[in-house]
């Protein structure tokens, strides 16, 4: 019998009955055929039968080869390996969350996390980390490859770096050497004192992992799972309380996981669903309005059978094309996608394969899609796959230009592919992301023997990953879920909790009221007033509004803004825009409402992405006409009235206003996409991004959201003004 690779007859080991581990477990302790059978009460020779389907089905050799391989099997890093896919799910590729937040929240996404499996002796090099992070002295870069015109670079660990003060990231906390699911969810952040550790999910009765100790729950409940949004404010965590919902053996017809999810990051939880059977939560997503938790789940029955599942609601998704269930992934934090069946397309799982919104990226021959994410714009579009040469199999991933055509480089994990992208995480800038990896322990200065998996800095364009120093050690590992960059406040001593106005004004309307502990992302600038100083901010639900500093940690990062927009109640005394003026600074919906004027548009069911005319309602024919308000970057997108008086998102609210201007005679933009006669335009002094607004008779017409301040003041002249912009 010919021997097979190791890394092949380790993965076998996941299709042994329990009946065989039984067995393989009692050899491995030195017990013969006999002492097996009286064991495990069966005959000598059934124990012998057992024995012989094990090396079979390993394709080995001997008993001591079978033996070896489970002893490998269960030790690190395999052992936690195994582990970690059971409470995230059977994917061969997990890629996360992507795409951009709502109204001018910009450049933040969240995608595939990869397990490296480096051997201590790999070349060590530098990664160009975010801003604050202490950057290693970097080293030569390993000599690059090319894999059909694609520059390719293998994965390779350098040193570890300090973890970057505008840094948050959520992670499951797992006992490293212990074949038991994680019994906390934990968020690391930059705190007065240096890295501050939160347990914002923990089960009752559980006490944590430590040196030899698996970590125990009184009641056999169980984690399952775990998701976080791309922004960090929405969390589900799934919780086995009825049967056993699998993880190390096959789930019962009894299982049920009731889905908790949080819309604060973590500080307040609810119920938000329960499910049968095998339950893995591949996203979650927080909503500004009334703190609203969303979560799309996997269910696998004890039967085998699989469905897809929102919450709450608990809305069976019907996912086209038949696919496989281990196709399915979390595209962005409200659209799941899958691979296609050639795997070479990826397709929204919401819409169906026939939508036109499929991305088609060029691959070398002999390559198949395992994973893909879309965050952050065009640039952000990654793909990982696996391509076969010669008969050797090697897991790539490679960030996208754009929808189609090439990579420019590619990353090269190596020969085992089904090791890449258990785990979730987080990209932190557009070339950047926050994974958990296996590292040399040495590297953490952790005393033990293998691999240490640790949250990392992966930079996707050379390959390289460094470690965050002080966060893995040999005891716990850190599945990383989610990770985000801010700079970010703390509330703290808010009481009961700390309003978040939607104006700098202790009268302004409240956007929510948070308790201790939550993280408010920092907007970058401040404003005096009511004896105040009040922090740009956004809510965990990507609303922007004020804080009083009184109540919140901070990183010193915001700076006050006066100088560069005008106070608040500022008008022109032209009766077009002044209504307008005052519905956007007082932030009340049904003011916001009565301001906004809707188009007309005939829908379509086949929607062909941005910028094309909207999807038709449930039960409309294509044709219908339907009212809208247009919105969005270039291309623009369209709200029905229907969903924008649920929550109408107007750019401007929460920020300064900056300038207003008469668009030039003749720009008459077109009927689909109208430009109105003024353009007001706000702006958020932290990143001088700009928002801007469309206005004709006193009426908003369209919505520009996250834009660089020269596009929005690019059809201005100067005497076209009516609000210049303010001199400092």
């Amino acid at each position: 019998m010919a021997t097979a690779p190791a890394s092949d007859a380790l993965h076998e080991m996941d299709a042994l009955t329990k009946r065989q581990r039984e067995v393989l477990s009692l050899a491995a302790k030195g017990m013969t055929n006999p002492e097996i059978g009286d064991r495990l009460g069966i005959s000598k020779d059934g124990a012998k039968w057992h024995i012989g389907e094990i090396l079979m089905r390993l394709n080995v050799d001997t008993r001591e080869e079978a033996v070896d391989l489970w002893k490998r099997y269960n030790g690190l890093p395999y052992r936690l390996h195994r582990v970690v896919r059971a409470v995230l799910g059977p994917l061969a590729v997990r890629w996360a969350l992507g795409g951009v937040a709502a109204a001018a929240v910009t450049g933040l996404a969240v995608a595939l996390v990869v397990l490296a499996t480096q051997d201590s002796d790999h070349p060590k090099a530098g990664v160009t980390p975010p801003a604050a992070t202490t950057a290693a002295t970097p080293a030569a870069s390993p000599t690059p490859e090319s894999l059909d015109g694609i520059r390719v670079v293998p994965a390779h660990v350098g040193d570890a770096v300090s973890f970057p003060k505008d840094l948050v990231v959520y992670a499951a906390n797992v006992c490293q050497a212990c074949d038991v699911p994680p019994v906390s969810v934990q968020r690391f952040s930059y705190g007065p004192d240096g890295v501050q550790t939160d347990t914002v999910y923990k089960l009752p009765g559980v006490h944590e992992p430590g040196q030899n100790d698996e970590g125990t729950t009184s009641d056999g409940k169980y984690i399952t799972s775990a998701a976080v949004s791309q922004d960090g404010a929405g969390l589900a965590v799934g919780v086995c309380e009825k049967g056993y919902c699998g993880g190390v053996g096959n789930v019962t017809a009894d299982a049920e996981v009731t889905v908790y999810g949080s819309a604060d990051g973590g500080i307040t939880w609810t119920s938000i669903g329960a499910v049968n059977g095998q339950v893995s939560i591949l996203s979650a997503n927080a909503s500004g309005e009334h703190g609203q938790v969303s979560a799309f789940v996997r269910a696998t029955a004890a039967d085998g059978s699989t469905k897809y599942v929102t919450l709450p609601g608990g809305t069976v998704v019907s996912i086209g094309n038949g696919q496989g269930t281990d196709s399915v992934f979390s595209m962005s934090d409200t659209n799941p996608a899958y691979v296609s069946a050639d795997g070479q397309s990826v397709i929204s799982a919401f819409d169906g394969p026939s939508n036109g919104s499929s991305l088609a990226p060029t691959l070398p021959p002999n390559s198949k899609i395992i994973g893909a994410s879309m965050g952050g714009g065009l640039k952000s579009f990654a793909v990982s796959w696996q391509t076969t040469t010669a008969g050797k199999t090697t897991a790539y991933t490679g960030l996208m230009e754009g929808r189609t055509g090439k990579p420019g480089t590619a990353i090269s994990w190596g020969q085992r592919p089904g090791w890449l992208g258990d785990f979730t995480g987080g990209w932190i800038d557009p070339t950047h992301l926050v994974a958990s990896v296996d590292v040399p322990s040495d590297v953490l200065g952790a005393k033990t023997n293998g691999p240490v998996l640790a949250p990392a800095i992966v930079d996707m364009t050379t390959g390289a990953i460094q470690p965050l120093s002080g966060l893995g050690t040999a005891s716990r590992a850190l599945v990383v879920l989610s990770a985000t960059s801010g700079p970010f406040a703390i509330v703290h001593g808010a009481g009961d909790c700390l309003y978040v106005r939607a104006t700098p004004s202790s009268s302004g309307q409240s956007l929510g009221c948070y308790k201790d502990n939550v993280l408010l992302r920092e907007r970058g600038f401040t404003q005096d007033a009511d004896g105040h100083t009040w922090v740009a901010v956004y809510t965990p639900g990507s609303d922007a509004g004020w804080a009083a500093s009184d109540y919140l940690q901070t990183t010193g990062a915001s700076k006050p803004a006066t100088s560069q927009v005008y106070p608040s109640g500022r008008r022109t005394g032209n009766s077009n825009i002044d209504p307008v003026l005052a519905a956007i600074e007082s932030a009340d919906p049904a003011k916001l409402i009565a301001a906004t004027e809707y188009m007309q548009i005939a829908c379509v069911t086949n929607p062909q992405g941005i910028g094309a005319p909207p999807t038709c309602p449930t039960g409309a024919a294509a044709g219908t006409i339907i009212e809208v308000i247009p919105g969005g970057s270039g291309e623009g997108t369209y709200t029905p009235r229907a969903d924008y008086e649920k929550n109408p998102v107007v750019p401007g609210v929460g920020l300064g206003l900056y300038a207003i201007y008469r668009n030039p005679a003749g720009y008459q933009g077109s009927p689909e996409w109208p430009v109105g006669d003024f353009t007001i335009v706000y702006l958020d002094p932290g990143n001088l991004m700009a928002a801007s607004v469309a206005v004709s008779g006193g009426k908003i017409v369209n919505r520009f959201f996250a834009q660089p301040l020269t596009a929005a003041l690019r059809n201005a002249q100067p005497s076209d003004f009516i609000l210049p912009p303010k001199t400092p």
